[in-house]
């Protein structure tokens, strides 16, 4: 067989891998915009809704124990999602700005309801961002990651295969 001969079989080839890579990238982007929608559920069906929880319980339940003028304070990683991140940024301060309850720390007393809601958030971050290479393969971020990786490189094939019918044409007969 000559280099012509090959070059040929392969153009004949290349308009079936296109469209198998084609059904490949369009059955990787229904794959995301499933867990897309996963991950949307998460975080406003648990994570944003426990983050609230929490702060409706610290202002009504908590905050009252305390002196009058003391408030609750959320810092700037409050129910930010993220591998290892917790829902503790959150104290309670005086009038003097002096921390007097947090999770944790001054003050902590254990309280089951702040606990449980913790765990509430935590598994649902977990769920969500929990690296590939940690032997578990469920946390939706990663995967999804690795499926656009996965779709831009059969997109880039697909065009490559696509475009060397035309280029390899003139090199074919």
């Amino acid at each position: 067989m000559t280099s012509a001969d090959i070059l040929r079989q392969m153009i004949n080839e290349a308009t079936d891998q296109v469209a198998n890579l084609t059904s490949n990238i369009t059955q990787i982007g229904s794959q995301i915009s499933s867990l897309q929608i996963e991950d949307d559920a998460i975080v406003d069906g648990v994570l944003n809704i426990v983050s609230s929880e929490v702060q409706t319980y610290l202002s009504d339940i908590k905050l009252p124990t305390f002196p009058v003028g003391s408030s609750v304070v959320i810092g700037p990683t409050y129910n930010v999602i993220g591998y290892t991140n917790q829902l503790t940024d959150w104290e309670i301060i005086d009038s003097t700005g002096d921390t007097i309850y947090q999770y944790g720390g001054i003050g902590w007393d254990g309280d089951t309801a702040i606990v449980d809601f913790l765990d509430e958030w935590d598994f649902g971050n977990d769920y969500l961002t929990r690296p590939l290479t940690s032997g578990a393969s469920y946390g939706i971020r990663p995967y999804m990651a690795n499926l656009n990786i996965a779709n831009g490189i059969l997109e880039e094939n697909r065009d490559k295969v696509y475009d060397s019918i035309s280029m390899f044409e003139r090199f074919a007969s």
